[in-house]
């Protein structure tokens, strides 16, 4: 069981889930028509811009002691590595914006940053999970999709799967002994009310 709970912690790592998420937009909506290339060359990018580069920080983190684990659970220790990952998701909210994708691609780099954001505050205070935080904001962008009338037909199972994964990695974060299960919970709530609602909070200003 335990085993099991860190490989489902790392394959849906808040490190990974952006690329997932962009993934699945890419091949989940009308862009499933951009060229092969075009789609796995963005797909890579946001792998490195979201994934290795905050990965390497943790690392070099590490090395220096900075932080006691690679999995940052000590809370007072996760501050760098937060404003790390803001402001990577901010250069792939701009790289996104230079290769001129859709507005709403941008707009769902942008509110995941802004959960980063809730969930480095809330963390001063009180440990919450990234991971759920990270799910939760897939689950959101699929469900606006479908809400949005963007996406296509398979993705109403996507969905499905994305809520079952988000309960699997919470348990996982529970069976690890990492996170309570309101930390588990109150990280899923932020990831998905930011990432559904903020998007709509910005086309009221557009």
């Amino acid at each position: 069981m335990e085993k099991a709970a860190k490989i489902l912690s790392i394959i849906f790592s808040p490190l990974l889930v952006p690329t997932i998420a962009i993934a699945i937009a890419l091949w989940g909506t009308m862009l499933v028509i951009t060229p092969n290339s075009v789609k796995i060359h963005v797909v890579l990018m946001t792998l490195f811009i979201t994934g290795a580069v905050p990965a390497i920080v943790i690392a070099i983190l590490h090395y220096f002691k900075k932080v006691s684990d690679a999995t940052i659970s000590n809370p007072r220790e996760r501050t760098i590595p937060f404003i790390v990952a803001v402001l990577c998701y901010m250069g792939e909210a701009f790289y996104l914006m230079k290769i001129h994708a859709p507005l709403w691609l941008c707009n769902f780099m942008i509110s995941a940053m802004m959960a980063i954001i809730i969930i480095m505050i809330v963390n001063v205070f009180w440990k919450v999970s990234a991971h759920t935080c990270a799910m939760g904001g897939c689950v959101a962008l699929v469900a606006w999709l479908i809400s949005n009338n963007l996406a296509l037909p398979p993705m109403f199972a996507v969905l499905l799967i994305a809520i079952i994964v988000t309960g699997m990695v919470g348990s996982a974060r529970l069976v690890r002994r990492l996170h309570t299960l309101p930390q588990v919970i109150v990280g899923a709530v932020i990831g998905f009310v930011s990432v559904y609602f903020i998007p709509e909070i910005i086309k009221l200003f557009m």
